[in-house]
């Protein structure tokens, strides 16, 4: 019997993947050189890219901030991932939260 992947929500992987994918072609790089400056190993990125890994982690999502040059949040976004200050702020007051979320 084999154990199902981890996932993270559908369509989440995908939409990073194309994402980063096209920032990296954005600047006209291989994936090589994108994995090097990125200090991951060139298979993980093929993974990432293929949306077959899920997401990156918070800390490799900041590290393709700066590299691509494209703000934190709008990975973060199109990572599916929560943003550590909302989460925060949910852990403290969800009511207010969700009553601003009703509000845009």
């Amino acid at each position: 019997m084999s154990v199902p992947k981890k996932r993270v929500m559908p369509g989440w992987s995908s939409q990073f993947a194309i994402v980063i994918k096209t920032l990296r072609e954005a600047k006209e790089w291989s994936i090589r050189k994108a994995a090097r400056r990125l200090g991951i190993s060139l298979t993980y990125l093929i993974t990432l890219e293929r949306g077959d890994k899920g997401t990156a982690s918070l800390e490799l999502i900041r590290r393709m901030s700066e590299v691509y040059e494209i703000p934190e949040d709008h990975l973060i976004y199109a990572s599916g991932k929560i943003h550590p200050d909302i989460a925060r702020a949910w852990m403290r007051r969800p009511d207010k939260v969700l009553a601003y979320c009703r509000l845009v």
